[in-house]
């Protein structure tokens, strides 16, 4: 009697973590480990925005990208939540910079993303070319196992541009 009242536990123990478990969208392709390091002149760089664009237009719909550490490691992340990316190959867009009002206070994001009536100052770390995918020659490919590339960007910058205007953009 122990043993089944034993059991009965286990069991119910397993079913509540089996539902734990994040359920995947429908349709979401095999992700594969991958960490972009991104370096300026040889050398780490930090809070690079790292968003990733495929060939295949069919994975488009699976945004990927992620954020650079101090060490330079970028975790790709599709969906902003799954760890990884699909398979292909990707142009690379990375981004850098600070947005500031003219007294040098950063902005909040809400202030950055509205961007309306507040004079602001664009202060860029990374190539601009690499911004946009139109623009950006940064390329990788995912590969169906552990992913691990160092993409170089070049010497840091510290360009500032004045009356930045973020909804000339969209």
């Amino acid at each position: 009697m122990k043993n089944m009242i034993g059991l009965a536990g286990l069991c119910v123990l397993m079913a509540g973590f089996s539902g734990c478990a994040k359920k995947l969208p429908d349709g979401m392709p095999v992700l594969h480990s991958c960490t972009l390091v991104m370096l300026q002149d040889g050398k780490p760089t930090e809070d690079v925005l790292v968003r990733l664009y495929p060939e295949d237009k069919s994975l488009a719909k699976w945004t990927v990208g992620g954020i650079s550490k101090a060490n330079g490691e970028t975790v790709m992340v599709t969906l902003g939540q799954y760890k990884g990316a699909p398979a292909g190959k990707y142009k690379i867009t990375a981004l850098k910079s600070i947005l500031t009002n003219k007294e040098g206070v950063t902005l909040t994001p809400e202030q950055q993303a509205e961007g309306v009536g507040i004079p602001q100052v664009k202060t860029v770390y990374v190539n601009p070319k690499y911004e946009f995918e139109s623009s950006t020659d940064l390329t990788v490919e995912i590969k169906p196992e552990k992913n691990r590339v160092e993409i170089e960007l070049g010497p840091p910058l510290n360009q500032t541009e004045e009356s930045y205007n973020p909804n000339k953009f969209r």
